[in-house]
């Protein structure tokens, strides 16, 4: 009798243990259950949650701020950035369209650059760009 408890108590202690999460996860890491952007996002959502201006920290002065505004008629300001000058922008299959002029060495050169749209609240957007991510937070 005590054997079979012993091992009724053994096995209900290894299912408890397996049960536990033991990996250590980053808190900025976007998982599945975290990411506001999917495939079934509402468009008309995500672009309600993009109006506004995203900042972040300039990589070149930390004391200073860089980034964009999106208005709510497709038109898109740089914010602290004089050589890139945003002009437009758009939402297409979780996608954030950008058209920028940059300007240097006498010449423009108008584009049009594309993010994917990994996570955005209304307070945090966070964009892919290659191979790394960018972090806004919203004024």
């Amino acid at each position: 009798m005590k054997k079979a408890i012993l091992i009724v108590i053994g096995a209900t202690g290894l299912i408890i243990i397996s049960c536990q999460n033991s990996s250590q996860s980053d808190p900025h890491d976007i998982n599945d259950s975290q990411a506001l952007v999917t495939r079934n996002t509402d468009t008309a959502k995500l672009i309600e949650l993009m109006h506004g201006t995203w900042l972040q920290p300039n990589p070149i002065n930390e004391k200073e701020v860089q980034g964009f505004k999106l208005n709510k008629d497709g038109s898109a300001e740089s914010i602290n950035m004089a050589t890139l000058i945003y002009r437009n922008w758009w939402i297409n299959d979780q996608h954030l369209y950008l058209v920028r002029e940059s300007k240097g060495n006498k010449q423009t050169i108008t584009d049009t650059i594309v993010f994917p749209v990994l996570h955005v609240t209304d307070q945090e957007l966070i964009l892919k760009d290659r191979d790394r991510t960018v972090n806004y937070k919203k004024l």
